[in-house]
Parts: structure tokens; sequence; C-alpha cells
């Protein structure tokens, strides 16, 4: 009687869990398997290597980053009407351009793929490989700095196994600074747009339809009296969006009474830039500055 070697034992294994073809429509992202290879040989089939850069380029407009996306998550539309799904954790090297993150490797079948790549700093929750949507969830984790593209790719013998993929910027972020920074007894702050989106639409790469969206930020002790203390709002836009209309800032005590809050309207947003508000948030008598960058950096005291 034969038995198996341990790697012939191990391939099989890998058979079964290199990839996660999906019954279902929507899904956790925890529900996809996170590996760091997924090349399990099968006939018919090739393995293609994906080597991914994040960019800022996108609506014309080009910005340098210092954030680096920690989570990957690529959906396959195969040739046989099927949708697998893949996630890892990621690793990146920074040069001039943007982020080189590691290699991924992929054992895709003969035929046309639609491949849908996500890279992101912060967790996303869900999947939808019906609609072709990701989203986040500010229960569990707002939505940050989402890098995303989609490619049609033909596999077969001779299909080149080394393929480059640039991931522009897909977000716009939204910056409060404050002067004076969080004043002592304050214990949250709290950012709210009444028409965002933190929900990828796959095929457009833009937000889906728009509705409120709000992140709290929990503020300590040490961050009182931080002067130039800045909060951030992320928010995918829907197609053709140019805003997403208005940004209500909002500071509490530890009772959650409101301490101080201003409303903004018509807060102009495009992906890949910040639309910035500097001003004294709690003894604003001159109003708030607005500029327009497309350069994100890590502020000293960005909370």
């Amino acid at each position: 009687m034969k038995t198996l070697s341990r790697k012939a034992f191990e391939m099989m294994l890998g058979a079964l869990v290199a990839a996660t073809t999906c019954s279902c429509s929507t899904a956790l992202v925890e529900d996809a398997m996170v590996e760091d290879e997924f090349v399990t040989p099968v006939q018919n089939s090739r393995t293609v290597s994906f080597g991914m850069q994040t960019t800022m380029e996108s609506m014309s407009t080009r910005a340098v980053s210092t954030a680096t996306p920690t989570q990957l998550l690529v959906l396959d539309a195969a040739p046989d009407g099927t949708v697998k799904v893949y996630t890892r954790n990621v690793s990146a090297d920074t040069d001039v351009e943007g982020d080189v993150l590691d290699n991924l490797s992929l054992n895709l079948l003969y035929g046309q793929h639609k491949l849908y790549f996500v890279a992101a700093d912060n967790a996303f929750q869900r999947y939808d490989t019906d609609a072709m949507t990701v989203t986040w969830d500010s229960s569990v984790k707002s939505l940050k700095n989402c890098w995303a593209q989609s490619v049609n790719l033909t596999v077969g013998q001779e299909t080149l196994s080394g393929q480059q993929i640039s991931l522009p910027i897909r977000v716009a972020q939204i910056q409060m600074v404050l002067n004076e920074g969080v004043i002592s007894g304050v214990s949250e702050m709290e950012m709210t747009a009444s028409d965002g989106s933190w929900e990828l639409d796959l095929n457009t790469m833009s937000g889906t339809e728009a509705g409120k969206i709000s992140v709290k930020f929990s503020i300590p002790s040490n961050y009182w009296n931080v002067k130039g203390t800045s909060f951030n709002l992320y928010s995918f836009l829907p197609e053709q969006a140019e805003t997403v209309g208005t940004l209500t800032a909002t500071a509490r005590d530890a009772n959650g009474d409101e301490v101080t809050s201003h409303v903004l309207n018509d807060v102009p947003v495009a992906a890949a830039q910040i639309t910035r508000y500097t001003g004294f948030f709690f003894n604003n008598s001159q109003g708030f500055t607005l500029s327009v960058d497309n350069v994100w950096t890590e502020d000293d005291h960005q909370y």
C-alpha cells in the first residue's frame, strides 16, 4: 500500500484551501483565504505573478503619500463563471512614486479573467461578488486610504507570468486642523459628511450611492492643547460627485454634551486630494481657511 509523502499531502491540502470560490454573493472578508501564495496547479491553468505598486494618480492629480497599505483583496471573475477571492496582509517598500507591494502569485484558469485588486491601510469588512463592491463599516474600522484597480487578462500558455499592476488611490480626504488644539475637557470629536460613501464599486472605481458617513475620535488628555492637531474623514466619491455635501464637526465632553460644533457647506472633494479646513475651532471668530492639497503627509500632531 502506497503512502503519501509529506510534500504530496501538503499539495493536496493546498488544493483545498488555496482559494475561496464564492457561492454566496456577500461575505465577510474573514471568509476568504489568507495565504502567501495561491499557486496550486490544476489542469489548463497557469501561474501568473503580479507586481503591484500604489500611486497617487487619480483624476489628473498626482501626489505623494506616506500611507502604506496593509491589506490586499483580490477578486477573480474567472472564465468558469465563478468568482474566486484572495486576501492577504501585505508589506511594502516605499519609493518616490509610491509603495511597491510584495508580489502575488495566482494560479489562473485558461481563458478571460476580470481581476479586481484592492489595497487599504484599514481593513475592509465585506465584499459582494454579485455587485462587485467592497464595504467599510464605521462600527468596526472606518475607511482610510484605499487603492484599487481592475484588469482584464486572457490567460493561456503564452501568457507572461510577470504582470505589473498600478493601483491609483480612490479616496478623498477631508481634514480639520485645530490651530489651538483640543481644549481641556473634550473627550470626543466627531466628523460627519452628509453625502459620503464608504462602499467602493469595483466596476466604476467610485463610491456607491452617497449617504451619511461619520467617524468618532476618543480624545485622551495627552492630546489636550496640542496646537495643530488634525482630524481626517475619508470618502469614496460617487461618479461625477464634486462634494460630500455638508461637513459637521462636533466636540463633546465626557458626558456626551456638545462643547462646540461647526457646519461647513458644499465641501469640495476629489480623489487623491486633501480638502483642508484650518482655524481656531473653539474660539472661531474668523471662520476657517479652506485649502486643497495633493501631498498626503503625516502631520506631527495628526490624530
